[in-house]
Parts: C-alpha cells; structure tokens; sequence
C-alpha cells in the first residue's frame, strides 16, 4: 500500500513538473503556437524595408504579431518593385501626448522608394490607429500595381520621378 502511495506521488510530481516546463516554454517564447503550424512564419519585428519617422515611434503603435506579418506580407510581396517603405506618423493633434489606443488619430504619410529613383507618395491622411495597417496593405497593393502599369509605357518609363496617390 505504500509502494502505491509513492508511485501515485511520483507520477503527479512528473505530470506537474512536465506541464510547468511547457508553461514556461510557451511564456518564454521558446515554443508558440505557430511551433505546430506548417505555414510559414514570418518575424515578429518589422521588416527592415520599413522605417517609421516622425513624432509616433513603433512602441507606441504597440502592433500585434497579427499586423506585423501583415505589413512584411505586404512587403515581401511587392519587394520586386519597391526597395523601401518611409512610414511618417504623427499625432493628428499636435499638442497631445502621444499616448497611442486603438481610436488614436495619427497623421499617416507613406513613401514607396522604387529604387531607379523613382518614388509613389501618398497625401498625409488623418486615420484612426485600428485603420493604419489596413491602409498601408491596401496602399502597397495600389501603389505597385499603378506604378506596374506607368512602367508598361515606353514613353513614360523613365520619366515618372515622383508619382502620387
């Protein structure tokens, strides 16, 4: 009976001890949910095409894992026609602090480097911060193909310096 009693102890203790480690794997970031996937994963930092200027810096945006494989998605997909993405932010009001939520308005500016010295500018655009990175994939997608059509043209391939949309 007490060779019993130990053993039930023994196998609680191994049971606890395995589901602390795989707590601490998953906490740790060792392990994710993506760790079981076979779809590809992409970085969980920006990509280095991407630089953001002006008032509102990356931390207080506080992108999730979601956005940020949204906007290298949309990098990675148009890589072939541009070489990088300026990424302007500032407050919509330009006396509050910048304490950043999801209804936030920002200043959005965005500039397509194409690379032959051609570049695709956006106006600036007042949008809530829950907008921004559907915009800028929509934005990706717009300025790449508009830019793909202009470069068709003989006669304007080489002539477009600055397009905006």
């Amino acid at each position: 009976m007490a060779q019993q009693k130990r053993t039930g102890r023994l196998v609680v203790f191994i049971i606890f001890l395995f589901m602390g480690i795989g707590a601490t794997a998953f906490a740790t970031g060792v392990v994710d949910l993506s760790f079981f996937s076979t779809r590809p994963v992409w970085r969980a930092q920006l990509s280095d095409m991407v630089s953001l200027r002006g008032a509102v810096k990356l931390d207080d945006l506080r992108l999730s894992r979601s956005e940020i494989r949204k906007i290298n998605h949309a990098t990675m997909v148009n890589r072939t026609v541009f070489d990088r993405v300026h990424l302007t932010l500032n407050m919509a009001d330009r006396y509050a602090p910048v304490l950043v939520d999801k209804n936030t308005k920002l200043t959005v500016g965005l500039k397509l480097d194409a690379g032959d010295g051609c570049e695709v500018k956006s106006w600036d655009k007042d949008i809530a911060r829950k907008n921004l990175v559907p915009y800028m994939v929509r934005y990706m997608k717009r300025a790449a193909r508009e830019l793909v059509h202009y470069r068709k043209h003989p006669e304007v391939k080489n002539g477009v310096a600055r397009l905006y949309i």
